[in-house]
């Protein structure tokens, strides 16, 4: 990326936070990074091709992350744990727009970050379910939908992790690995493991 589309990337960021997307303009992103709309436009087509920019940064981040703690792992209980583990969002960028996104004026934000994050790492983890099920430590008929239904789960209980309590985060952390194990079949407490890579 080349410095001027960084900086425009960056000011959008920040304008987005502040302003939250829908009320930032093409004008004042252009106004703020100091260039012609044309320059912007020649760097992304659109206002939502900067903010698909800023999300595919978490994205493949995150993958990277998930691919890296899956490639020493042999077993898929193993793979399963580290894959929850490698979930976080560890670059600088990708913790600006996830907490930014948690705003109420970045819903779209939200919603897209949602629905990408799904859309990459839901295969990756019912590949790691079909695994298990092959080596007869998960139990179920619908890897995919499994899956799917983890990764909403986890995302809509933890979306607001860091107003919870100790105690709060504590029984939230419990009740999502008691109930993975059961919607996979899995021996119960053969995943416990998986609570302190969720904080």
């Amino acid at each position: 990326m080349n410095k001027t589309k960084r900086k425009i990337f960056e000011t959008s960021l920040k304008l987005f936070s502040e302003k939250g997307y829908d009320a930032t303009s093409i004008e004042e992103i252009t106004a703020t990074v100091g260039v012609a709309k044309g320059t912007l436009y020649y760097h992304f087509k659109s206002k939502e091709e900067i903010l698909d920019a800023l999300i595919d940064r978490i994205i493949q981040g995150m993958t990277s992350n998930i691919r890296l703690a899956l490639s020493d792992k042999s077993t898929a209980l193993q793979k399963l744990i580290s894959f929850v583990g490698a979930m976080k969002v560890d670059s600088a960028i990708g913790k600006e727009i996830t907490d930014y996104a948690h705003k109420p004026q970045n819903a779209l934000m939200h919603q897209k970050i949602q629905n990408s994050l799904l859309a990459v790492l839901t295969p990756i983890a019912s590949e790691i379910i079909k695994e298990g099920i092959k080596e007869g430590i998960v139990s179920t008929n619908y890897p995919e939908e499994a899956a799917e239904m983890l990764l909403i789960y986890s995302s809509v209980v933890f979306d607001d992790m860091n107003e919870m309590t100790p105690i709060e985060w504590k029984r939230k952390a419990e009740g999502f690995v008691f109930n993975m194990e059961r919607l996979l079949g899995i021996k119960q407490g053969s995943i416990s493991d998986i609570i302190k890579y969720i904080n």
